[in-house]
């Protein structure tokens, strides 16, 4: 799974810092990640988020670095958004949370 998670963040970097229109950007990575779950680890196409910060003793490690990808990915996920907001690629629908 930790695998599964660094091949998506590394994929989401790469889609982030390609060329192209913002809103293919999006639609490659939304792809990308379903495709990812389905060849990986199908069970997860309903991605749960929960919260690894209460893990610790031998998995306290493990759990940083999970948190680290998701905030990786979730950064890329929003610049992605953004930049297609700022290029009007992507209309805005609600205000930022």
């Amino acid at each position: 799974m930790t695998d599964a998670v660094r091949a998506d963040v590394d994929v989401a970097l790469a889609i982030r810092g390609g060329e192209g229109v913002t809103s293919d950007e999006l639609r490659r990575l939304l792809i990308s990640s379903m495709e990812s779950r389905a060849a990986r680890c199908p069970f997860l196409y309903v991605y749960i988020q929960e919260s690894l910060s209460h893990i610790g003793g031998t998995r306290a490690d493990w759990s940083r670095e999970m948190r680290q990808l998701n905030k990786a990915y979730e950064d890329g996920l929003v610049s992605i958004i953004q930049a297609g907001i700022g290029e009007s690629t992507i209309r805005p629908v609600g205000e930022p949370g």
